[in-house]
């Protein structure tokens, strides 16, 4: 499965949502919205990077429409379908990647 995290609206708002492309037995695709069962709904943001360790979906950096504000690192269970945050990581248009365990960042820009 495909999965996609945030981004800018048409309008330009940054947006916190979560969905994954899925395929049918028959060859069919369509879009489905990640649940979310906790109360707790990851930061709005866009220019972030997204990576999956294992079940969970890190979502790195990023900026939102508030200047210089930062927007907190958010881990999606994907087994539980639960939010986490952690402290943020000050960065937006930068790349990230992983190797055996380590997940690397470069680049970009801070707030």
């Amino acid at each position: 499965m495909m999965v996609i995290f945030g981004g800018r609206g048409s309008d330009g708002t940054p947006l916190n949502d979560t969905w994954g492309l899925r395929k049918h037995r028959d060859g069919r695709l369509d879009w489905m919205k990640a649940p979310y069962r906790n109360n707790s709904k990851p930061a709005e943001r866009y220019q972030h990077r997204s990576i999956f360790v294992g079940t969970l979906l890190l979502i790195i950096g990023g900026r939102n429409n508030q200047v210089g504000e930062s927007v907190p690192l958010d881990i999606y269970d994907t087994d539980s379908s639960d939010w986490y945050k952690l402290p943020n990581i000050d960065r937006f248009r930068h790349a990230c990647f992983m190797i055996e365990q380590n997940i690397y960042i470069h680049g970009g820009f801070d707030q």
